[in-house]
């Protein structure tokens, strides 16, 4: 079924990037956003299962010192190329 909707310009935008990424239509994007959307209204305790923190591990560098986070960039140059 087709309808017309006033989608906000910022959130068109993100579709339009998410679409891109993704190889889905814009279209697709929106109606799978809508649908989240109205499963999370439905239970909203159900928010807690689709989204569970994920363990990293350890991390590999101090991200509170300043200076460790540097050596690491400078160490590791050929990832800003």
């Amino acid at each position: 079924m087709k309808t017309s909707l006033d989608i906000p310009e910022a959130l068109r935008k993100e579709a339009k990037i998410y679409a891109a990424k993704t190889g889905r239509g814009v279209g697709e994007v929106i109606v799978y956003w809508a649908s989240l959307g109205k499963e999370l209204a439905k239970n909203p305790g159900k928010a807690k299962k689709l989204f569970k923190p994920l363990d990293l591990g350890e991390p590999l560098i101090d991200i509170t010192s300043r200076s460790a986070v540097h050596d690491s960039l400078e160490e590791h140059d050929d990832w800003l190329r």
